[in-house]
């Protein structure tokens, strides 16, 4: 469904005021703080993938041989590829039927996104065209990911690996660091007993994974409407946020946006500092 004109906003001015502590960090600058604050205490291997994991930590790969670790923890891994972009662009669009893909086939991810949104403003073609030159891609489906339990002998998950509310719409990344902070201080308190920490960290997280879920069915239905009059509201509620002063905004974008007011509203134990254990 193609708008008449296109709707223009800051998006300063929507990220200000929707929550007093919001901060955008882009998923690439994320991987690289993280990568610098911990390489020199942390073992990280590059080019390799990991095949096959079982319950008792032994982990194959498909270049190195395999591992035996005390715990494994299942979470999105760091990309050899750190690099920097100035700008970016978020393309959300809705189709009749399961697009034909493959997730590691690249060109075919950026056809289809070619396909869905060409023709349809000269500033859109513009982004599309540096398809082939940005360093920096992402394709995916808003899917949630819903499993009984994210623990399985020494091995459990963390972040969309296990409990995936919804790429672009969800959190994600906010629920993957309070989820590896939870993990980590009911491990510290545990002293080490993974299984008295696992369960202790499903119970922690399940009621800001549920939020999170909700928030993102939410935000989907709003970004990514189904009938021309939904495209149309999203339009004008956009240019009357744009429009309105910065306290009639804040008070409008608190009452609208579920997301932020999940984020805001989570409150997190103060775990032990450190892990002690014993033995060897």
């Amino acid at each position: 469904m193609r708008a008449r004109r296109p709707v223009r906003v800051d998006l300063g001015k929507i990220f200000r005021v929707a929550s007093g502590r919001y901060v955008e960090i882009m998923r690439d600058d994320l991987s690289e703080i993280y990568y610098d604050a911990t390489r020199d205490d942390v073992e990280y291997v590059f080019d390799d993938s990991i095949t096959a994991i079982s319950p008792d930590a032994e982990v194959r790969f498909e270049q190195a041989p395999p591992r035996r670790f005390d715990l494994v923890v299942g979470a999105d891994g760091l990309h050899s590829n750190v690099r920097r972009r100035e700008a970016r662009a978020l393309f959300l669009f809705r189709s009749e039927r399961e697009l034909d893909y493959h997730r590691h086939d690249v060109p075919r991810q950026k056809e289809l996104l070619r396909g869905a949104f060409e023709g349809l403003h000269p500033d859109v073609d513009r982004w599309l065209d540096e398809l082939g030159r940005t360093p920096a891609f992402y394709f995916d489906s808003i899917s949630q990911l819903r499993m009984d339990t994210w623990s399985r002998g020494r091995v459990t998950l963390v972040g969309d690996a296990g409990y995936c509310p919804g790429p672009a719409v969800g959190g994600s990344t906010s629920l993957a660091v309070v989820g590896a902070y939870v993990l980590a201080g009911e491990l510290a308190r545990a002293g080490g007993d993974h299984e008295r920490a696992f369960p202790a960290y499903e119970r922690a997280m399940a009621g800001h994974v549920r939020g999170s879920r909700a928030a993102a069915l939410s935000a989907a239905k709003t970004l990514v409407p189904t009938s021309r009059l939904g495209v149309s509201a999203l339009a004008q509620g956009i240019r009357l946020i744009s429009a309105l002063p910065a306290g009639p905004r804040r008070a409008l974008l608190r009452l609208t946006t579920k997301s932020g007011r999940v984020y805001e509203s989570m409150t997190l134990d103060d775990y032990p500092s450190s892990l002690k254990t014993s033995g060897s």
